[in-house]
């Protein structure tokens, strides 16, 4: 039996050895070689969010990036927040490619911009990678935020705002956010101007009329500096006023954001405001509002594209133009 306890003792102590030695835990990923640039690409070409304008293929550098299909108004990398891609600085080629379709037998064009072949009555083609944009831009050892506007022009390049502000609260009471500005008139080739961003107030402002009914509306301030054409602006911060239980509490663990609504108007050349032309509908136009959640402590990019004055909804050719969309940093 002593023999027995011994073996035992012997084992549990063998084992207790292995479990306590040092294990290294890490990630599937690379350290950015010093001196490299970081940027994500945007595509904000005027046109429609449609199948038919999907880019199909990004290579910078002549190394290719993406093979997914790249919708209007949206970006690379994505799948994920603070993500970035990294190329040398310097001097950096920018192709995009749209899917065209040839015959088979008259294709004679790479092999490796090949996708499929079909076969339509009888008649097999091939779908290809076909280029539609070739520009350069210049990096440095910086992250950035690169939109390509027109197929024409070379790409519009801001650096990325920081998302780590030094000397600022950041994660009791506030939100922030940068706003770009890529919107064209309804040529589609003429920048919009100037753009400012205004906030609705949380209370309402009741006038009362003097058969007794009232009239309820809430008034706009600004909010951050005016917002030229292909510009994004320096962070904003933003109050968040967490919303609380009925008996005055908050919910434990949860973060805490609010609900926060916006209009945007468009700067004349006097220096006066004027509504930026919207279709809320496909047979009605007012002024452009919108609103997000923001949660407390993150970081957001909001750019605004496409064009102004144009329907907004429907199958009409101009219509899906006009858009929105906001990036989380951090």
């Amino acid at each position: 039996m002593k023999k027995i306890i011994n073996i035992i003792g012997l084992t549990a102590l063998v084992f207790l050895m292995v479990s306590c030695q040092k294990h290294e835990f890490g990630y599937v990923a690379q350290d950015v070689p010093e001196g490299n640039a970081q940027f994500q690409l945007h595509y904000f070409v005027p046109i429609q969010n449609v199948a038919a304008n999907y880019i199909t293929r990004v290579e910078c550098n002549d190394v290719l990036f993406s093979k997914d299909n790249f919708a209007p108004y949206n970006g690379l990398p994505s799948g994920g927040v603070g993500r970035f891609f990294s190329v040398p600085s310097g001097n950096m080629n920018i192709k995009l490619y749209m899917i065209q379709r040839y015959k088979l037998d008259e294709y004679n064009g790479e092999d490796r911009l090949r996708r499929d072949t079909v076969t339509v009555e009888g008649v097999d083609y091939v779908n290809v990678d076909e280029l539609v944009y070739d520009k350069n831009c210049t990096l440095t050892n910086k992250r950035y935020n690169i939109f390509v506007t027109d197929f024409n022009k070379d790409p519009i390049v801001q650096e990325h705002p920081d998302p780590y502000l030094k000397g600022v609260p950041n994660v009791d009471t506030l939100s922030y956010f940068s706003f770009g500005n890529f919107l064209y008139d309804t040529d589609l080739e003429t920048p919009l101007g100037t753009i400012q961003l205004q906030i609705r107030s949380r209370q309402q402002d009741t006038t009362w009329n003097a058969d007794g009914t009232f009239v309820a509306e809430y008034t706009y301030e600004n909010i951050g500096e005016e917002v030229p054409f292909g510009t994004i602006s320096p962070f904003i911060w933003l109050p968040v006023r967490r919303a609380k239980n009925a008996d005055g509490s908050y919910n434990v663990g949860t973060q805490g954001y609010e609900t926060r609504y916006f209009r945007v108007m468009k700067v004349k050349d006097d220096g006066t405001y004027e509504d930026l032309p919207y279709w809320t509908s496909s047979t009605k136009q007012g002024t452009y509002t919108d609103y997000w959640g923001w949660y407390i402590g993150r970081r957001y990019i909001w750019f605004l594209g496409g064009h102004a004055g144009t329907k907004r909804t429907g199958s009409q050719p101009e219509a899906q133009i006009f858009t929105g969309a906001r990036w989380t940093l951090l």
